[in-house]
C-alpha cells in the first residue's frame, strides 16, 4: 500500500492503440441466444431504422440489411388500444438483397418479410445512442 497523496503521484504511462481482427462468429452468435432473446434488451425500433438479420434459422438469410418499413403491433387491448406485450410487436423490414420467401415491395422483387425483435440488431440505435452521450 502506498502512502504517497495522489498530488505527488503521476502516471507516466503512455496510452497505447491495440488493433486486433476478430471472427465476426466469434462477438456474436446466434445460436446462443437460442431464438427467443434479444440482442440488445434496450434497443428501440423506429421507423427507417438500420438493422440485421441475427436468427440463423429464419426464412431472411443470416447477415442481411434492410430497413423498418412498418411496425405492426400485433395484440392490442380491445378497450384501451395499447400493446399487450411486446413480444407481440412485429416489424416490416425491406431487405437490400433479394432472397427466396421475401415478399415484393414496390419495385423491388421479394425484399420485403415481417420479422420479430429477437431477430433484430438495430444498427440505428446504437448510433442514436452514441450521439446522445456525445461520443459521436
Amino acid at each position: 500500500v502506498s502512502t504517497q497523496s495522489t498530488g505527488e503521484h503521476k502516471k507516466t504511462a503512455a496510452v497505447h492503440e491495440l488493433v486486433v481482427k476478430v471472427k465476426p462468429r466469434v462477438l456474436f452468435n446466434p445460436n446462443f441466444q437460442n431464438g427467443v432473446l434479444p440482442p440488445d434488451a434496450k434497443a428501440d425500433f423506429r421507423l427507417c431504422d438500420r438493422i440485421v438479420n441475427v436468427c440463423s434459422s429464419h426464412c431472411v438469410p443470416f447477415g442481411y440489411k434492410g430497413t423498418i418499413v412498418g411496425i405492426k403491433n400485433g395484440q392490442t387491448n380491445k378497450q384501451t388500444g395499447e400493446v399487450q406485450s411486446a413480444d407481440s410487436i412485429k416489424y416490416e423490414v425491406l431487405f437490400d438483397e433479394p432472397f427466396i420467401g421475401g415478399l415484393p415491395y414496390g419495385d423491388c422483387s421479394a425484399n420485403l418479410y415481417t420479422m420479430l425483435p429477437f431477430t433484430l440488431m438495430n444498427f440505428s440505435y446504437g448510433i442514436r445512442v452514441d450521439d446522445f452521450s456525445g461520443n459521436a
